[in-house]
């Protein structure tokens, strides 16, 4: 289990960690916006449809930093795991992680 001071420094000084999340966050943002976001890990309830294309302007506009936010999220979601078994999540992984993660910074965008 990766400790807390062990998650902090991976919130900025893991390269391939950041690239890989934020490279999920624009193919999150691309299913949004195509309209594929019909099924799980996707809230169906009336209203986050347009909560998450509203999130969407913000990935493309500011990838950078909404991949940061999500990139913490990740981190505190994972803390069970060792630091290596997250150092090593494949791409499918990272996905399914951002993916699930969307609702949660879409539902704050829209409440701010």
């Amino acid at each position: 289990m990766a400790t807390y001071l062990e998650l902090h420094a991976m919130f900025s000084g893991e390269e391939d960690l950041t690239n890989k999340v934020r490279v999920a966050v624009v193919e999150a943002a691309r299913i949004i916006a195509a309209d594929e976001d019909t099924e799980s890990p996707w809230d169906q309830t009336a209203g986050a449809h347009d909560n998450r294309v509203i999130w969407v302007g913000q990935a493309i506009a500011n990838t950078g930093a909404e991949a940061d936010k999500m990139l913490k999220l990740l981190l505190a979601q994972n803390k069970g795991n060792s630091v290596s078994t997250i150092r090593g999540a494949t791409d499918s992984a990272i996905q399914s992680n951002v993916n699930s993660m969307v609702d949660v910074l879409a539902g704050a965008l829209a409440a701010a």
